[in-house]
């Protein structure tokens, strides 16, 4: 995905999360913040908490792990 795409994402929107930990948690997941002082994607360094909608499971994750 590109940057230009990352800052077009929101709270709420879905993402795939390609985990960089042996690909253990990839998968589909959603926004459920973003941690920065605009609340949007800044750059490819942008932390963001996502939840995955199989397992509930949480991540913290930079924005150059989305794909």
């Amino acid at each position: 995905m590109q940057i230009s795409e990352l800052r077009n994402l929101n709270v709420g929107d879905t993402v795939r999360w390609n985990d960089p930990d042996d690909a253990i948690a990839s998968g589909v997941y959603y926004i459920q913040s973003i941690a920065t002082n605009t609340g949007l994607i800044e750059d490819w360094d942008s932390i963001l908490y996502i939840v995955s909608n199989d397992t509930g499971t949480q991540a913290e994750v930079m924005a150059s792990e989305i794909c």
